[in-house]
């Protein structure tokens, strides 16, 4: 993966796992280890530093696959990270890296899907009766808002959302608010690189990992 979703190795607290329970049930602290947990398969360049903050959490390394290819075509497979302790197994697969053109086209249980805000990718491609529906169930904030006090679990006929057409609409609704309140360019986290990425799309800026740790509460 590229610098522009790696973050510094001092970023990573070693008690960040200290509210997990391994359960079927959603719960916010869970998520926060989650989010965490996810970052670290956007390391997967630096498997020593994977390492160390595995271990300063309490977890094995069973397996580490890393996604380098020279060219960056064709894509060869997916960065994972698998983790194992604290009475869980846990598969993190890197989402899409801006600098790697391969991540665009390679496709990506009680689950649970968490969208920050208009997020655009788990709205592609559309779902389809009988075609294609979206994993789990989906738990959504509000852009620029907090998973705080979000239901644990939603109903079957709203699973299947987002809808790109309405995370369309409310992207265009909070840039006019954002416009009228005079902060349409926003930081989302403590790096320079942040401040950028504060000028991409809504849609997209909802992607960013920072944005996900924000709306969780996590303070990088």
């Amino acid at each position: 993966m590229s610098f522009l979703v790696e973050l510094a190795r001092g970023a990573y607290p070693d008690n960040a796992l200290n509210g997990f329970t391994a359960s079927s049930q959603f719960g916010l602290d869970d998520a926060r280890a989650m989010m965490w947990l996810s970052q670290l398969a956007y390391e997967t360049a630096h498997r020593d530093k994977v390492k160390s903050i595995l271990d300063a959490w309490h977890l094995t390394m069973p397996a580490f696959i890393a996604n380098d290819p020279a060219t960056g075509l064709p894509p060869r497979s997916a960065c994972v990270v698998i983790a194992a302790g604290r009475g869980a197994t846990f598969v993190t697969f890197a989402g899409s890296d801006p600098l790697k053109f391969e991540d665009w086209i390679t496709p990506g249980n009680s689950t649970f899907r968490l969208i920050n805000g208009t997020d655009i990718v788990p709205t592609i491609p559309p779902a389809q009766p009988g075609d294609y529906r979206h994993v789990g169930q989906s738990i959504q904030c509000p852009t620029d808002g907090r998973f705080d006090g979000a239901p644990g679990q939603i109903s079957a006929a709203a699973a299947n959302r987002p809808d790109i057409i309405d995370g369309a609409i409310a992207a265009g609704l909070a840039d006019i608010r954002a416009l009228a309140a005079f902060r349409l360019i926003r930081r989302i986290g403590p790096r320079p690189l942040d401040r950028l990425a504060g000028a991409l799309p809504r849609m997209v800026r909802d992607h960013v990992p920072a944005n996900y740790f924000r709306a969780l509460a996590i303070k990088l």
